[in-house]
């Protein structure tokens, strides 16, 4: 099925459809999960390195058609570039918040359909083919095989008019309910802060917690569940 070093308007087209296709399969999945980088970006990252290493082939051939012993064939220049370059378009995709990283499978599925681009280009069709296969089952079967999670930051604000000490050790009965309440929903516990103030006999006291939840979490019955909790008037999901 490869083209091999032939390159015509026929094969011309034929590679620009195919890096088309491959990559456009991966940006389809990239933009149904709402990442950063969707079709359309895929789609111009793989057809631009298609591009290149249609070039390169083009000046491969012009070389070995000149005939003259003299003249130098460098071959991969322009594509190893894109390889490289590729890394400062994924940058752009990847997000870092305190513990969490987020963008990097984006990130690594935009230099991939570089390579499906650059593989489409040279003419190795079947390569570029089960390489898009291939990165596609990646993508939607290892998220089903893996319990994929995503951190959040959950800020509940308990007050009284009991007097009672405001440091975080006096609090310690409360900060086990909700402890306790977590581990219910196996959730996992990344970080915790606590603030308090005492305005007009009032004490207000706001926990902060970094949280491991499952992807597609519904968090109307834990935030119900942490209402009922002694004191507690607000429970929110917060963004910095």
């Amino acid at each position: 099925m490869d083209t091999g070093p032939t390159v015509d308007v026929l094969n011309t087209l034929l590679r620009i459809a195919v890096a088309v296709f491959a990559s456009g399969i991966i940006g389809f999945e990239r933009e149904y999960h709402n990442r950063p980088a969707g079709l359309r970006t895929h789609i111009l990252v793989g057809l631009g390195a298609a591009m290149v290493a249609l070039m390169e082939s083009y000046n491969l051939l012009y070389v070995m058609q000149l005939g003259d012993s003299a003249a130098g064939i460098s071959v991969g220049r322009m594509t190893a570039q894109v390889i490289s370059g590729i890394g400062f378009l994924g940058a752009g995709t990847i997000l870092v918040h305190r513990h969490s990283i987020t963008g990097l499978t984006t990130a690594a599925s935009l230099w991939n359909a570089a390579c499906l681009g650059i593989a489409a280009g040279y003419g190795y069709i079947t390569v570029c083919l089960v390489g898009a296969g291939s990165t596609l089952l990646v993508l939607t079967l290892i998220r089903k095989m893996l319990p994929l999670k995503e951190q959040r930051r959950i800020e509940v604000i308990c007050a009284n008019a009991d007097g009672c000490d405001i440091s975080e050790n006096g609090c310690e009965a409360r900060v086990s309910m909700f402890n306790k309440l977590v581990e219910s929903h196996q959730l996992r516990v990344n970080s915790k802060n606590f603030a308090a103030v005492r305005r007009d006999g009032i004490t207000m006291r706001t926990y902060t917690y970094s949280l491991d939840f499952p992807t597609g979490y519904n968090f109307v019955a834990l935030f119900e569940q942490v209402l009922a909790l002694q004191d507690v008037i607000s429970v929110k999901m917060i963004d910095d």
